[in-house]
């Protein structure tokens, strides 16, 4: 978990340090950098997990502006392909899918009530016995025509 936090410290660290030699806000730097604001807002949070494109164009950003090698390197590249996080990816996609289908049964469910106190509003509505009431049917009016 330590690592975790140091890399998006590392991330923001260099961030705010490009902001301040491009003198530049968050908000402005984030289109220089290639990304959006929620993304950069999200990378520098540890909100969103920092992909190794992320760290290419911190790189590539902090060279446009004349930054040197920084001392502080992104986390391995070789970390991403390896069998443990794809298999937490995996895990995560299971777990996705898992809610995906909770969620749709209760839409399903959500559906069904509506369509049952609909229903019993309708069935209220027209049924004597329930004591609601009908109406007999009107003749539609014919206007007379101005003679």
């Amino acid at each position: 978990m330590q690592e975790k936090k140091n890399t998006f410290r590392i991330f923001l660290e260099r961030s705010d340090k490009l902001a301040e030699i491009r003198r530049v806000s968050l908000r402005e730097l984030a289109p220089l950098m290639g990304l959006s604001v929620a993304s950069l807002f999200g990378y520098r949070s540890g909100a969103i997990p920092i992909s190794n494109k992320a760290w290419r164009k911190l790189e590539e950003a902090e060279k446009a502006a004349g930054i040197g090698s920084a001392t502080d390197k992104p986390p391995e590249q070789e970390a991403a392909h390896s069998p443990q996080v794809a298999e937490s990816e995996t895990d995560r996609i299971a777990r996705l899918e898992a809610q995906i289908e909770r969620l749709t049964l209760a839409v399903e469910k959500l559906t069904e009530q509506t369509a049952n106190r609909n229903r019993k509003r309708s069935e209220a509505t027209s049924s004597p016995s329930h004591g609601g009431t009908t109406q007999p049917k009107r003749k539609p009016t014919i206007p007379k025509k101005l003679a």
